[in-house]
């Protein structure tokens, strides 16, 4: 077996080096430290998205439910199919929710066979994850959650080195103390960490139910479709009508998600889509959006799925705008 050896200069091991100071800053909240890490990391390896994921495992179904997701350059669509479809089944997390350091390049672990996965097919290559160096955040069980890390480049771009790989590493043991200490004295709390992952979706609102049918977060998006002088968001129009849906949703167990809703706000219409959150029974995920959007997005596959010229298209587009 051939061993390589991996050299760092100077300026590299200074870089690591004044990274690590940084992080260990006391008055810094765990948000900051991951903006802080990703930044510096960035002008260390070169990537084209990255994401934190705080998650758990759910023993009564067997499944992998996330707690927290922070992605950046994602898009909506990957964000909210991840979240509402794939994480469940996302191999890597078994992998990763160990109590000791593992890092490693996703291509050099994973067999041919997992590019035959529905997973792989439908979700990794559509939004090129397939060259990835992922890694997790070993915290102690009084933590009461699972942390990992990832770096992606798209698929026209060169696998990650080794020596891209041994630069994560460096990093593991502080981020597990650093965090492991903000989540001891500052812990994971639903509504401000949710608050945060949901912001990531700028257009469109979200918003999250517990099995109480009680809002435990949503966006500024969700947030702005609330009148000012309505006392609370559960008392709202709009959040009662949530809560209707989601009352029918909880009453019909074989089904994972309602048909879209319409609802109007202040003269205009949009539409509600209410689904099961991560696979359970015991939340619920609600998404509003404009029905402009929607009207859009059918219009285009309409275009992909009867291969219409841009001409066609656009005749098709003003003929609907116009009805």
């Amino acid at each position: 077996m051939t061993e390589y050896t991996i050299s760092f200069s100077l300026e590299e091991m200074k870089h690591i080096g004044s990274t690590i100071y940084r992080l260990y800053d006391n008055t810094l909240s765990l948000r900051e430290v991951m903006d802080i890490f990703m930044k510096e990391l960035g002008e260390q390896i070169y990537f084209d998205k990255r994401d934190f994921t705080f998650f758990n495992y759910n023993s009564d179904t067997n499944t992998y439910e996330v707690s927290s997701f922070f992605p950046a350059n994602w898009t909506d669509s990957e964000k909210e199919q991840y979240i509402e479809s794939y994480i469940h089944i996302d191999d890597v997390l078994p992998i990763l929710s160990k109590s000791q350091e593992v890092a490693f390049r996703n291509n050099d672990i994973f067999s041919e066979g997992r590019k035959q996965t529905k997973y792989y097919r439908e979700f990794i290559q559509t939004a090129q994850l397939e060259i990835s160096i992922d890694a997790n955040i070993p915290l102690s069980e009084d933590c009461g959650v699972f942390a990992i890390f990832a770096l992606y480049r798209n698929s026209d771009r060169r696998e990650f080195s080794l020596k891209d790989l041994e630069i994560v590493k460096f990093y593991q043991k502080h981020l597990s103390r650093i965090f492991e200490n903000l989540l001891l004295t500052r812990p994971l709390n639903l509504d401000d960490e949710n608050s945060l992952t949901l912001e990531n979706f700028e257009s469109v609102g979200l918003c999250i139910l517990d099995a109480n049918f009680k809002f435990t977060s949503y966006n500024t998006f969700f947030k702005n479709f609330i009148p000012d002088h309505t006392s609370s968001i559960q008392d709202s129009a709009v959040g009662l009508r949530i809560i209707k849906a989601a009352r029918e949703l909880s009453a019909t167990p074989e089904k994972t998600k309602l048909d879209p809703i319409s609802i109007n706000i202040d003269d205009s219409t949009f539409l509600l889509e209410l689904s099961r959150y991560q696979q359970n029974n015991r939340k619920y995920v609600g998404i509003i959006y404009p029905l402009s959007q929607f009207v859009s997005s059918r219009i285009d596959s309409l275009k992909d799925a009867y291969q219409l010229s841009s001409r066609e298209f656009e005749i098709l587009n003003l003929i609907l705008k116009k009805a």
